[in-house]
């Protein structure tokens, strides 16, 4: 493979974004062929594009348009929140707080949250260069508890993030 350097894709870029919010709470993967994790992985994070998701279209003055849609799983295990009394965190509500917890005094996002992250940096431009390449934002979430064949219990959350993104076509 040549050395060429490549623009960092919205996945990549929200993983490393992620991992400086959680620092080593979390066992990440970026993508995942499977989500079977080891009982010691746990909590889990993964960043994954969903490529049938990713849509390009031609834009004005010479730029494409380009969707992406980008799922960040959070997996953690119930068993940890078993006997939690009522006053406790329970296994949906941490998932909950590390994703969307805000603070009671103003309501915002607390920034060591998913959503505190991604609101604040989800122009996803390049540091280096200033160039602001997201032009569009979509993120919804979704939380359940599945059970696994033979894993205990996992309570997961998905965070899907849509970016839409300018590309500069040369000619």
């Amino acid at each position: 493979m040549d050395d060429t350097q490549y623009y960092l894709d919205p996945p990549t870029q929200i993983m490393r974004l992620m991992k400086k919010t959680f620092g080593d709470r979390y066992t990440y993967y970026l993508g995942s062929p499977t989500f079977e994790f080891a009982e010691v992985a746990y909590p889990v994070l993964v960043v994954q594009s969903v490529q049938s998701a990713n849509t390009q279209k031609n834009a004005p003055t010479s730029t494409d348009r380009v969707r992406e849609l980008i799922k960040v799983y959070f997996f953690e295990q119930s068993k940890d929140y078993v006997g939690a009394s009522e006053d406790q965190q329970t296994a949906i509500r941490v998932p909950y707080n590390s994703i969307q917890g805000r603070d009671p005094a103003t309501g915002r996002y607390y920034a060591k949250t998913a959503m505190g992250a991604l609101r604040a940096n989800l122009d996803l431009g390049s540091a280096a260069t200033g160039i602001q390449t997201t032009i569009d934002h979509d993120i919804t979430i979704d939380y359940d508890i599945i059970p696994r064949a033979n894993q205990p219990t996992i309570v997961e959350a998905i965070v899907t993030v849509v970016t839409d993104e300018r590309v500069i076509v040369v000619r």
